[in-house]
């Protein structure tokens, strides 16, 4: 049984009110929520450092993994041989990996996490560009001697967001922003409906000749999110607080939930090569103690 409490209030809620022309569905989860169904050893979280080297032509990949059990890790191994993981990087369309890692063995540090590194090294580099966003597939394999256990597949654009002075750089070149507003949602659509809203979103942004979109007041779906990302569409995203006075900035419940969905935002959509900025809150009373 999952319980929910849907009330909405102006002093511990996010958003702590009505914006005209945003959100419709304000009834207490104002994001998609998914249940999934994982295995007894599962990857948990991934995260990625990309370090540019020869003028941008090659990249060291730095790759982060955390295995989670959920199950006794000595019962459930005990006569099977080691958990091991590696990891595979294609480009698109190419069947045959253009980096592959060794095979760790997977350490328990205690009951139920452990933590593995990768390095991959790729020269000659296809970067992720506005004109050309090429994207790479990172696929992670959990693996012990005798079956799969758990395996990951996301895309990897390969590039880096800079600012320098008073200029935002893209792969060490200055990057001149095109912007458009969004205060739209496309929450609770699936299937086709949501391709083609999705598709029409695109299209209309490179019909305006816009590289740049920035959703208003709540994280963007990440069927969006995807969508910028493989079409070359720069991503400004924001979490649900706008125009809060002080009275709200102090309470410790708002301060709570802003926090954990940045956290959240952030923790999503990280590896995503669209994202060029995440937003702290729009119109809030900056100048009241609380903001900082």
């Amino acid at each position: 049984t999952i319980e929910i409490n849907d009330e909405l209030t102006t002093r511990t809620t996010l958003p702590s009110k009505h914006r005209p022309f945003g959100r419709e569905r304000h009834a207490g989860i104002l994001r998609d929520i998914y249940l999934e169904a994982r295995p007894a050893f599962a990857i948990d979280d991934v995260k990625i450092e990309q370090h540019f080297e020869n003028d941008y032509r090659d990249v060291r990949l730095i790759i982060d993994v955390d295995v989670q059990a959920f199950m006794d890790v000595a019962d459930t191994l005990a006569g099977h041989a080691p958990l091991q993981m590696y990891c595979e990087l294609f480009e698109a369309d190419r069947p045959a990996a253009v980096a592959i890692s060794p095979k760790n063995t997977i350490s328990f540090s205690n009951a139920t996490e452990a933590g593995v590194r990768f390095v991959l090294e790729l020269k000659n580099v296809k970067k992720w560009e506005m004109l050309q966003p090429n994207l790479y597939q990172l696929t992670i394999h959990l693996v012990d001697a005798e079956r799969p256990r758990d395996r990951v597949s996301l895309p990897v654009g390969i590039r880096e967001w800079r600012v320098q002075s008073d200029r935002i750089l893209l792969n060490g070149r200055p990057f001149f922003i095109k912007g458009v507003t969004w205060m739209g949602d496309l929450c609770g659509l699936t299937g086709s409906e949501l391709r083609d809203q999705t598709l029409l979103i695109i299209n209309r942004l490179k019909t305006l000749g816009a590289n740049v979109l920035r959703v208003v007041g709540h994280p963007p779906h990440p069927a969006l999110v995807e969508s910028c990302s493989r079409a070359g569409i720069g991503l400004f995203e924001d979490i649900p607080l706008y125009y809060a006075n002080g009275a709200q900035m102090q309470s410790v419940q708002i301060q709570e939930l802003a926090v954990q969905q940045l956290d959240e935002m952030i923790a999503r959509d990280r590896l995503q090569p669209a994202v060029l900025a995440w937003g702290l809150g729009v119109g809030v009373d900056e100048l009241h103690p609380a903001a900082a």
